[in-house]
């Protein structure tokens, strides 16, 4: 299995290759937690994936907040999930934007943000209570990628 990050904006090299290099662990630990029952088979029966991750100001994430959600304010990270088109023989899971200024404020590090975003992308959201805690319990999980 593989990830490539297509676009990458404001990204240097070294971290991409480190965000592409946790896609396997990711996996991995989402088919441990509860592949079959989140419909997320798809994933094993596919090679390649691909994103756009582009790293953005605090002005311009606020921007994307308030378009996307109607939210006026700037945020760590806004994931936009795509249909899964193909696009050069690679599935097209979507476009995660990352605010260093805001994710530096909030004290989150990038890589988190990222596999935050990567769920996204897959799916998940926290808007219910109940789907906060669930996040939150995969988050963790999925944090044993980053050590």
């Amino acid at each position: 299995m593989k990830l490539k990050i297509l676009d990458s904006s404001g990204c240097n090299l070294s971290l991409i290759s480190s965000l592409e290099n946790l896609w396997p662990c990711f996996l991995e630990k989402l088919k441990n937690l509860f592949f079959q029952q989140r419909g997320l088979s798809w994933l094993m029966t596919n090679k390649k994936f691909a994103l756009n991750l582009y790293f953005v100001s605090e002005k311009k994430i606020k921007k994307i907040n308030q378009e996307i959600f109607n939210k006026n304010l700037p945020t760590t990270v806004i994931a936009l999930p795509s249909n899964r088109q193909f696009l050069d023989s690679c599935i097209f899971l979507g476009d995660i934007y990352i605010s260093k200024e805001e994710a530096k404020k909030q004290g989150f590090d990038i890589e988190a943000l990222f596999l935050h975003g990567l769920l996204h992308l897959l799916g998940f959201d926290h808007k219910q209570p109940a789907d906060e805690k669930n996040f939150s319990l995969i988050e963790e999980k999925l944090s044993e990628c980053l050590s």
